[in-house]
């Protein structure tokens, strides 16, 4: 509650009439709302519809009296006067406590982060879907990132020595040493051979698998703490797939990486404090040096190919849905059994991730065409895009291009996409 200076001064932020300038940009966290209302309240009905019978409600249920046992409700199934969130607004209406925590669960949760990749500077700020009702923030929420992590095991191979063009088998593997765990593909094919840039713009995951298995584990665990993620990871080949967890403020801190030319960041919000009479008590001071936790050379193709995923892959909603044509970079995830979906999208200007998840990861949608990255996360970096898009001086600002790629950039990425197996391989 209190802002203390070197010299002892203590200042009351609620009543000492400070001065705060933050570096939010108000057109671009009035887009993001906007986002979240016009997304989140068209998908909420279609989750309350898959909730209403079947296998959905009994899931629903069974979780809903658990919470109640454990919290050891009393008069449950009696009816009071409770205020009800709906994207509609708030709602009084007389319902169980029952009833009120099983709406609680079945609700979309989500959060959202802009911030500038060269100064760190935080742009958008979306913490949750109501502060009033649901304080939890989201930001810095520990959710399994899922194919969002694939780009820091390719960043790892890169600065391995390990080229976009180099091939890898996209055949049937067991790996006995893990319980016969045999990875799949989103569409469930085998065979071939892919590049390394389109393994990751498709996102295929037998590819991802093997690429981690022929990287040492030291690299990859490198590059991860070096990206300033608080997790342990796993030696665990799954890991490949995302399968640890990390919050929307360590990834957009991760991903700015990839668009700044390898280097590090420290977010910040607040830009300097001045007290009612116009002395300025705090500046924030970027760091003279930044520390690079990648090559420029490894930055420059990572956002080559995830342009190419939002271009050829799993982002192309982009520009096709939400007529972006500004060239993004970015890459969706969709956790294990769509509990929850991911998108992280970048300019060399602007960093936008978001995350939509039930509270519990046992309550989702059932299939990847409601519940996966693509149509559930990306949308709210869609639209806020879209809005930034038509305003002239935030485009000019954020939506810049990407520095043109050098021939030698060019040739590192100039290879078919997927070639057969050669009939002696077969």
């Amino acid at each position: 509650d209190s802002i203390n200076q070197k010299e002892g001064t203590t200042y009351n932020i609620y009543t000492d009439g400070l001065e705060i300038h933050t570096s939010l940009n108000l057109e671009m966290q009035t887009y993001a709302l906007s986002a979240f209302q016009k997304h989140l309240s068209k998908m909420q009905p279609l989750l309350d519809r898959q909730f209403s019978n079947g296998s959905g409600k009994k899931v629903l249920t069974s979780l809903s009296e658990k919470v109640l046992n454990e919290g050891n409700f009393k008069n449950v199934e009696e009816k009071r006067k409770r205020e009800i969130f709906s994207w509609e607004g708030f709602t009084s209406d007389s319902i169980s406590v029952l009833d009120s925590i099983k709406r609680d669960l079945s609700l979309l949760h989500a959060g959202m982060l802009g911030l500038d990749p060269n100064s760190g500077g935080i742009k958008v700020w979306v913490g949750g879907i109501d502060f009033r009702r649901y304080p939890y923030e989201q930001i810095y929420a520990q959710r399994q990132v899922a194919s969002t992590f694939k780009p820091i095991l390719y960043a790892a191979a890169l600065e391995n020595g390990i080229k976009p063009c180099n091939y890898i088998s996209n055949d049937s593997l067991v790996l006995s040493d893990f319980d016969n765990w045999t990875p799949r593909n989103y569409d469930n094919s085998f065979g071939g051979k892919y590049s390394v840039a389109a393994a990751l713009a498709k996102s295929m995951n037998v590819p991802t698998v093997r690429l981690f298995l022929s990287l040492p584990f030291e690299a990859l665990h490198s590059m991860w703490s070096k990206l300033g993620f608080s997790q342990q990871l796993e030696t665990n080949p799954s890991v490949a797939l995302g399968t640890s967890s990390a919050s929307i403020y360590e990834l957009a801190s991760a991903y700015a990486a990839f668009a700044n030319g390898g280097k590090k960041i420290h977010p910040y919000s607040v830009m300097s404090i001045k007290t009612a009479d116009g002395t300025k008590i705090y500046e924030h001071k970027s760091a003279q040096k930044r520390e690079a936790v990648m090559s420029e050379y490894t930055s420059t193709l990572m956002g080559a190919m995830l342009r190419k995923a939002v271009r050829e892959g799993t982002g192309t909603a982009i520009s096709t849905q939400f007529g972006v044509s500004k060239e993004i970079a970015g890459k969706t995830g969709t956790s294990q059994d769509y509990a929850d979906a991911w998108f992280a999208g970048f300019t060399p200007n602007l960093v936008l991730v978001s995350r939509v998840g039930c509270n519990s990861p046992r309550l989702h949608f059932n299939s990847g065409a409601l519940g996966s990255g693509g149509k559930l996360a990306l949308p709210l970096v869609g639209y806020t895009l879209r809005e930034i898009q038509r305003n002239r001086t935030l485009s000019n600002r954020y939506l810049t291009n990407f520095e043109p790629l050098t021939e030698q950039d060019l040739e590192s990425l100039a290879c078919e996409d997927y070639i057969e197996d050669s009939d002696l391989e077969k």
